[in-house]
């Protein structure tokens, strides 16, 4: 459902110093992005710390964070290079994911307690998946992100889909037309797959913290939910001041006419 990638920490040997030249892709921007739902991976961060090497043990030091790009300078063998790299993007929302894996997650130490309660909406104290306070925090966490949006009954298609254009974003079909629905079957278009005006959608300038995602103070990041679930739908990462450009269009009766394609290629021969 998006995450870190591997931390590294580095220190000269065989010499006292040297010059480094740092120049970091992912740092103000996620190099991956999540499907259906998930969360892009984390962003680069990258540190220095000064005299954090003493006898050849670590201590406190000085520590400094950098940007993107800081350049070239000169570091020493009692200097420490520390860098977490960007992690996967996620699938499907992290609220979906199953509540014995986050357990397990947490033994592993791949997630905190803090990450676990605030990202997934699992409650994890003494090593276990407390399975009620979970169930509770995830229903509050999906009321909070529609807040006090009011659905429509009549904006429901009770049809099955017959297609998708992600895990969270399905076509159905009914006697009013072709309409892009979530899996609630709640309508956010018809007749068109620009999706994203019938969402839910919130804008930040930084995703909460606990996403450890640090953006560029000229970008965005909004996420879209369904107004019946509160599910999320996709997660963009944009301009400020300038909404997500779609990114698909497709006549939704084109998305039924290559769906009926597939289905006719995988049909068992009689």
């Amino acid at each position: 459902r998006g995450g870190l990638g591997a931390e590294v920490a580095l220190t000269l040997g065989g010499i006292e110093r040297a010059q480094a030249l740092i120049m970091t892709h992912g740092a103000e921007v996620p190099n991956s992005a999540g499907l259906g739902g998930g969360w892009p991976g984390a962003t680069v961060r990258q540190q220095l710390g000064r005299n954090a090497i003493k006898d050849g043990l670590r201590t406190e030091g000085t520590w400094e964070s950098f940007g993107p790009k800081p350049g070239l300078m000169t570091i020493t063998n009692k200097d420490v290079f520390d860098v977490s790299w960007q992690g996967g993007g996620g699938w499907g929302d992290p609220l979906e994911r199953d509540i014995a894996a986050i357990e397990q997650d947490v033994a592993d130490n791949v997630v905190s307690p803090e990450a676990a309660r605030s990202i997934y909406g699992v409650v994890v104290e003494n090593s276990k998946a407390d399975l009620n306070a979970s169930k509770q925090l995830r229903t509050q966490m999906l009321k909070a992100r529609v807040g006090q949006f009011k659905t429509d009954p009549s904006n429901f298609c009770k049809s099955e889909p017959v297609a998708a254009i992600s895990e969270a974003l399905l076509v159905a079909r009914d006697e009013r037309g072709i309409h892009i629905v979530t899996k609630a079957g709640y309508i956010l278009a018809s007749g068109t797959t620009r999706w994203r005006n019938g969402a839910v959608a919130v804008t930040r300038d930084q995703p909460p913290a606990g996403h450890r995602i640090l953006l560029h103070e000229q970008l965005a990041i909004t996420t879209y939910y369904c107004p019946a679930t509160g599910t999320l739908l996709a997660v963009d990462i944009h301009e400020r001041g300038q909404g997500p450009v779609d990114d698909v269009l497709i006549e939704p009766s084109s998305l039924l006419a290559i769906q009926n394609e597939i289905s006719r290629k995988f049909e068992p021969a009689h």
